[in-house]
């Protein structure tokens, strides 16, 4: 898949302080001058008026803390509730990544597309590297994005009883979800690993019995650490519609910038999806 093209930037808490004191994150200029070389179109999507934000932008020109190009940024209108990326003009959401510190201004369905940074507040310290951190979880994107056609992993999908019956000759591993802990047994031929989690398939984030960020962590270090060793993963619920092509879908969305075919083909459950997508986007870049 390809790159994003256009980043979207917030502004309070995210390159600044806030729109009273108007202190520079540490990094600003250069992480400024990273975005301006890797993105064909840079805008400004701020809660801040308009105009307030141009005075500001001016401001901290004159203070030579951000390059004098940042003057022609546009800023994106919107209706101050939600920061949907499709009020960007001549854009597609999947053509745009979103820099913001709070996730209630991020549309649901365009959470792949965010990329989070820790709020710039009291006391400010000169030691802050979220900007440094964010450009390197871009460079990371990139690096997946550029290598994705040609080293796609294959992502089976499939229920309980179907799992029972997968062989490979080449190196696969296995995501084994039950709603109790009577897991299928799988081969062994050619596997280099297994993890097996129990939750229901509800949605309900609510529900003791319901998906997790800390088992999202789990499946996400169990992918990291298997994904040199094999070609294919095996993921695979009882039913084999519902959490595992969440799980191949959001595996998708992460390492490939889409989500597959899952959500056409099957009903992936989005407490799943959602919790592996904001959980990936949290963890640090993997090392090349």
């Amino acid at each position: 898949m390809p790159r994003e093209s256009i980043l979207a930037l917030d502004l309070e808490g995210t390159l600044i302080s806030n729109a009273v004191s108007q202190f520079p994150r540490p990094g600003l200029y250069a992480f400024l001058e990273f975005c301006r070389e890797h993105f064909e179109r840079l805008v400004l999507f701020t809660a801040v008026r308009e105009a307030v934000g141009e005075a500001i932008v001016r401001t901290l020109v004159a203070e030579n803390t951000v390059p004098e190009w940042l003057l022609d940024v546009p800023f994106v209108g919107w209706d101050g509730h939600i920061k949907d990326l499709g009020n960007i003009p001549d854009a597609r959401p999947c053509d745009c990544l979103l820099v913001d510190d709070n996730r209630d201004y991020v549309v649901d369905d365009q959470v792949a597309q965010w990329i989070p940074v820790a709020k710039y507040e009291s006391p400010y310290p000169d030691t802050d590297c979220e900007l440094a951190r964010v450009q390197q979880v871009i460079v990371e994107r990139f690096r997946r994005a550029d290598i994705a056609t040609n080293a796609r992993k294959h992502l089976e999908v499939r229920s309980a009883r179907n799992a029972e019956f997968f062989r490979s000759d080449r190196p696969w591993a296995a995501i084994s979800i039950s709603s109790r802990d009577d897991h299928p047994m799988l081969d062994e031929q050619n596997r280099m690993g297994l993890l097996q989690l129990v939750f229901d398939d509800t949605a309900e984030f609510d529900n003791p019995r319901a998906f997790t960020a800390s088992q999202a962590g789990e499946i996400l270090a169990f992918v990291e650490q298997m994904w040199d060793k094999v070609e294919t993963f095996l993921i695979h619920c009882e039913i084999g519609m519902s959490r595992s092509p969440a799980v191949a879908a959001a595996l998708s969305r992460i390492h490939y910038n889409d989500e597959g075919p899952w959500f056409e083909m099957d009903f992936p459950n989005r407490l799943v999806y959602r919790l592996l997508v904001e959980t990936a986007a949290r963890r640090p870049p993997a090392s090349p």
